[in-house]
Protein backbone atom coordinates (compact mmCIF):
# COMPACT_ATOMS: atom_id res chain seq x y z
CA UNK A 1 0.00 0.00 0.00
CA UNK A 2 2.67 2.60 0.75
CA UNK A 3 4.25 1.88 -2.79
CA UNK A 4 1.20 3.51 -4.39
CA UNK A 5 0.18 6.37 -1.89
CA UNK A 6 2.67 8.70 -3.44
CA UNK A 7 1.53 7.47 -7.24
CA UNK A 8 -2.13 8.27 -5.60
CA UNK A 9 -1.35 11.64 -4.53
CA UNK A 10 -0.95 13.78 -7.61
CA UNK A 11 -4.32 15.48 -9.56
CA UNK A 12 -4.97 14.78 -13.03
CA UNK A 13 -4.61 17.79 -15.21
CA UNK A 14 -7.70 18.32 -16.96
CA UNK A 15 -7.52 19.82 -20.94
CA UNK A 16 -9.38 22.97 -21.11
CA UNK A 17 -11.50 21.27 -23.58
CA UNK A 18 -13.44 19.08 -21.23
CA UNK A 19 -14.12 22.27 -18.75
CA UNK A 20 -17.59 23.22 -18.64
CA UNK A 21 -16.91 25.98 -19.14
CA UNK A 22 -15.60 25.44 -22.72
CA UNK A 23 -18.26 23.07 -23.48
CA UNK A 24 -19.16 22.99 -26.72
CA UNK A 25 -16.91 25.32 -27.51
CA UNK A 26 -13.83 23.58 -30.27
CA UNK A 27 -11.41 24.85 -33.29
CA UNK A 28 -11.29 23.09 -36.59
CA UNK A 29 -7.85 23.18 -38.15
CA UNK A 30 -8.52 21.17 -41.52
CA UNK A 31 -5.76 19.05 -43.12
CA UNK A 32 -5.77 18.60 -47.22
CA UNK A 33 -8.51 15.68 -47.91
CA UNK A 34 -6.74 13.52 -49.27
CA UNK A 35 -9.73 11.59 -50.54
CA UNK A 36 -10.77 14.74 -52.15
CA UNK A 37 -7.52 15.11 -53.83
CA UNK A 38 -7.82 11.33 -55.19
CA UNK A 39 -11.01 11.95 -56.59
CA UNK A 40 -9.50 15.21 -57.88
CA UNK A 41 -6.47 13.50 -59.78
CA UNK A 42 -8.69 10.30 -60.91
CA UNK A 43 -11.37 12.55 -62.61
CA UNK A 44 -8.21 14.39 -64.22
CA UNK A 45 -6.52 10.52 -65.13
CA UNK A 46 -10.39 10.10 -66.80
CA UNK A 47 -10.07 13.41 -68.92
CA UNK A 48 -6.46 13.14 -70.09
CA UNK A 49 -7.26 9.41 -70.92
CA UNK A 50 -10.35 10.34 -72.72
CA UNK A 51 -8.48 13.11 -74.38
CA UNK A 52 -5.68 10.90 -75.84
CA UNK A 53 -8.36 8.48 -77.19
CA UNK A 54 -9.73 11.07 -79.11
CA UNK A 55 -9.45 11.26 -83.21
CA UNK A 56 -7.15 13.63 -83.21
CA UNK A 57 -3.85 15.13 -84.26
CA UNK A 58 -1.16 14.79 -81.39
CA UNK A 59 -0.98 18.83 -82.13
CA UNK A 60 -4.31 19.48 -80.93
CA UNK A 61 -4.12 16.60 -77.93
CA UNK A 62 -0.87 18.09 -76.23
CA UNK A 63 -2.52 21.54 -75.70
CA UNK A 64 -5.86 20.07 -74.12
CA UNK A 65 -3.20 17.72 -72.03
CA UNK A 66 -1.37 20.72 -71.13
CA UNK A 67 -4.51 22.67 -70.14
CA UNK A 68 -6.22 19.38 -68.13
CA UNK A 69 -2.81 19.71 -66.54
CA UNK A 70 -2.89 23.54 -65.34
CA UNK A 71 -6.59 23.12 -64.63
CA UNK A 72 -5.54 20.09 -62.16
CA UNK A 73 -3.03 21.87 -60.54
CA UNK A 74 -4.19 25.36 -59.92
CA UNK A 75 -8.09 24.45 -59.47
CA UNK A 76 -6.79 21.72 -56.77
CA UNK A 77 -9.32 21.74 -53.69
CA UNK A 78 -7.93 23.79 -51.09
CA UNK A 79 -8.40 22.79 -47.30
CA UNK A 80 -11.07 24.86 -45.80
CA UNK A 81 -9.71 27.53 -43.50
CA UNK A 82 -9.78 27.83 -39.54
CA UNK A 83 -13.30 27.47 -38.32
CA UNK A 84 -14.20 28.17 -34.55
CA UNK A 85 -17.28 27.12 -32.59
CA UNK A 86 -17.82 28.74 -29.56
CA UNK A 87 -19.76 27.81 -26.72
CA UNK A 88 -22.90 29.50 -27.51
CA UNK A 89 -23.25 27.31 -31.16
CA UNK A 90 -21.73 30.25 -33.26
CA UNK A 91 -19.06 29.83 -35.29
CA UNK A 92 -16.57 32.48 -36.94
CA UNK A 93 -13.91 32.12 -39.88
CA UNK A 94 -11.40 34.52 -38.99
CA UNK A 95 -9.84 34.31 -42.30
CA UNK A 96 -12.76 35.72 -44.12
CA UNK A 97 -13.72 37.99 -41.65
CA UNK A 98 -16.79 36.50 -40.66
CA UNK A 99 -18.59 35.79 -37.19
CA UNK A 100 -21.55 35.26 -35.40
CA UNK A 101 -22.33 32.35 -37.69
CA UNK A 102 -24.61 29.81 -37.35
CA UNK A 103 -25.35 26.46 -39.15
CA UNK A 104 -27.77 26.30 -41.87
CA UNK A 105 -30.48 24.20 -41.78
CA UNK A 106 -29.14 21.92 -44.72
CA UNK A 107 -26.20 21.09 -42.95
CA UNK A 108 -25.63 17.42 -43.16
CA UNK A 109 -23.15 14.81 -41.28
CA UNK A 110 -22.98 11.16 -42.11
CA UNK A 111 -19.42 8.53 -40.48
CA UNK A 112 -17.17 9.89 -43.40
CA UNK A 113 -17.89 13.51 -44.02
CA UNK A 114 -19.83 16.51 -43.14
CA UNK A 115 -21.31 19.44 -45.30
CA UNK A 116 -20.77 22.58 -42.83
CA UNK A 117 -23.09 25.08 -44.25
CA UNK A 118 -23.04 28.15 -42.12
CA UNK A 119 -25.12 31.56 -42.48
CA UNK A 120 -24.98 35.17 -41.58
CA UNK A 121 -26.82 38.54 -42.38
CA UNK A 122 -23.69 38.51 -45.39
CA UNK A 123 -24.71 35.59 -46.82
CA UNK A 124 -23.56 31.48 -46.79
CA UNK A 125 -20.57 29.86 -46.29
CA UNK A 126 -20.31 26.13 -47.50
CA UNK A 127 -17.15 23.31 -47.01
CA UNK A 128 -17.15 19.89 -47.37
CA UNK A 129 -15.04 18.33 -44.63
CA UNK A 130 -13.74 14.66 -44.70
CA UNK A 131 -13.18 12.79 -41.06
CA UNK A 132 -8.97 12.11 -42.68
CA UNK A 133 -8.57 16.32 -42.07
CA UNK A 134 -8.89 16.02 -38.65
CA UNK A 135 -7.87 14.30 -35.53
CA UNK A 136 -10.24 11.30 -34.66
CA UNK A 137 -10.89 13.64 -31.23
CA UNK A 138 -11.73 16.79 -33.06
CA UNK A 139 -14.01 15.07 -36.05
CA UNK A 140 -16.14 13.43 -32.79
CA UNK A 141 -16.39 16.97 -31.08
CA UNK A 142 -17.84 18.26 -34.84
CA UNK A 143 -19.97 15.36 -35.47
CA UNK A 144 -21.38 15.50 -31.83
CA UNK A 145 -21.66 19.58 -32.14
CA UNK A 146 -23.80 18.75 -35.40
CA UNK A 147 -26.24 16.16 -33.18
CA UNK A 148 -27.42 18.84 -30.77
CA UNK A 149 -31.10 19.91 -31.20
CA UNK A 150 -31.30 23.32 -32.04
CA UNK A 151 -28.06 23.80 -33.85
CA UNK A 152 -29.47 23.71 -37.28
CA UNK A 153 -31.51 26.98 -37.01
Amino acid sequence: MLIFSDAMTHPTQSSIDSSSAFEGAFTLRPRPARLLRFWWCLAHGVAALGVCDLPLALAIKLPLLAALAVHGWSRAPRPAPLLIRRSDGTWAVPELGRGSLRPAPDACYASGWVRLALVDRRGRLTWLLFRDQFEPVVWRALQAALRRPGQAE
